[in-house]
């Protein structure tokens, strides 16, 4: 799911700041060796950290499996998540699309844009494949032809049920 809004630096630190202040309203002297508990001080820091990762999503896939795998404990996680993303099941596992189900959407892309014409380029970000997998997949494909170099035409084929 993607962010609300895009995290600036900016946001980062204005978050920074209202949790120190937080702590320092809470505990009074937030320095190392004063009131504020040492646990207190490691979550901060994990918010920042966790805001850091955020920053450099661009919102595929999970945010939590993304900020799990950078060590945020998982009250931060949803912290972070309710407060900057959109809506999303926290421990939600994704399971990763399958290749063939890509090649599914990608065929069912084809028939509905029948006649229309595109680039190798257009193909290859609307099928999400890898450049040698595109023109692989296009030079052995019954719903593609080859109009000229780096051009081709989607087709539609009848259906399996006619």
């Amino acid at each position: 799911m993607p962010v609300k809004f895009e995290i600036t630096p900016e946001i980062a630190k204005q978050e920074h700041d209202f949790q120190w202040a937080h702590l320092k309203q809470k505990y009074g002297n937030v320095h190392h060796g004063g009131s504020m508990p040492e646990e207190e001080r490691w979550r901060t820091s994990k918010v920042d950290h966790g805001l850091a990762v955020l920053q450099g999503w661009n919102g595929a896939g999970s945010a939590d499996i993304l900020l799990r795998s950078y060590g945020i404990p998982e009250d931060v996680r949803i912290y972070l998540i309710e407060k900057y993303c959109s809506e999303e099941e926290i421990g939600a596992e994704q399971k990763p699309v399958k290749r063939a189900h890509k090649y599914a959407e990608f065929e069912d892309w084809a028939q509905e844009h029948a006649g229309e014409q595109f680039t190798t380029e257009q193909l290859i970000e609307q099928s999400g494949f890898s450049h040698a997998t595109t023109l692989k997949y296009l030079n052995s494909s019954l719903y593609f032809t080859k109009v000229k170099k780096g051009l081709w035409e989607a087709r539609s084929l009848p259906s399996k049920d006619s």
